[in-house]
């Protein structure tokens, strides 16, 4: 973890490492038996111990100043850290590694799915848990989708051990070149469906010329409509100089229509489209 490894970096420098793994235990407080002589030692470790005690109560949250201030010496907090530490990062490591199991490259570009597997890698190593070669490279090869099969393969055969970086490097390889393939076979695609569309359209043109060339569409419904009466005209006809003249009408002068006939045939024609609906 980040915290532990800050503090550990400080209490290293100033050499009082001794005083948080108890490998340096507090001297006696008198040098005799009599308890008249104080050893001078006691009093320099105490001070040393307090100086550690100072640098791990100012790195710890106040959350965890009640569980740790019970304690007099810098060996027994460290301790105390060490167990409370212990226990949340395991179930915190259990649901990272179930975050890990969760991604995967569906739906999203592959610098992202990197990118993702690289942030709960990260956090791992925060916490001072690192993940293992293997695990890591289970991870990664696990999300990757179907059409990464054939690259998920070869990394398997191979004998040696490629590092992580060099995987994510082959794998953006693979990448540009799964990309272009994918858009020559959309090309393709699209040439052969505009030739497949302009031989229909070559077999389409004599169907639609023999259409055009076809009888007039005749409407199969009688005409209704009712021939407009004749005025009839007078026996005799007017001359130019108004004087009547005697000449009869034409024998085949056309007759007057008969409007009954022209009625019976439109209810007929009323009755018959009823019984067709």
């Amino acid at each position: 973890m980040i915290w532990k490894n800050q503090l550990l970096n400080v209490v290293i420098a100033n050499g009082l490492e001794d005083f948080i793994y108890g490998t340096l235990p507090c001297p006696q407080k008198f040098q005799d038996p009599a308890q008249t002589i104080v050893n001078p030692q006691h009093g320099q470790w105490q001070r040393l111990n307090r100086l550690v005690m100072s640098w791990i109560y100012s790195s710890t949250s106040e959350g965890l100043m009640g569980q740790i201030v019970g304690h007099s010496t810098a060996y027994d907090i460290w301790a105390a850290l060490q167990k409370l530490y212990e226990s949340t990062s395991t179930a915190r490591i259990m649901g990272m590694r179930s975050q890990l199991q969760k991604i995967k490259k569906e739906g999203i570009s592959l610098t992202q799915y990197l990118a993702q597997m690289k942030e709960i890698t990260n956090k791992f190593a925060a916490i001072g848990e690192l993940l293992s070669y293997r695990d890591h490279l289970g991870y990664l090869l696990e999300g990757l989708g179907a059409e990464y099969n054939s690259f998920v393969t070869s990394i398997h055969n191979r004998t040696d051990q490629p590092s992580i970086e060099n995987v994510h490097s082959l794998l953006m390889s693979y990448e540009y070149k799964l990309e272009k393939q994918n858009s020559i076979d959309q090309l393709n695609f699209a040439q052969a469906n505009l030739l497949s569309f302009q031989e229909n359209k070559k077999f389409q043109k004599p169907f639609q010329t023999n259409v055009q060339k076809s009888q007039p569409y005749h409407s199969s419904f009688p005409n209704t409509s009712t021939p407009k009466p004749q005025m009839p005209f007078s026996n005799t006809q007017t001359s130019i100089l108004g004087k009547p003249q005697g000449q009869p009408y034409p024998s085949k002068w056309p007759q007057r229509p008969n409007f009954q006939t022209t009625k019976n045939l439109n209810v007929r024609y009323v009755a018959n489209m009823v019984i067709l609906l």
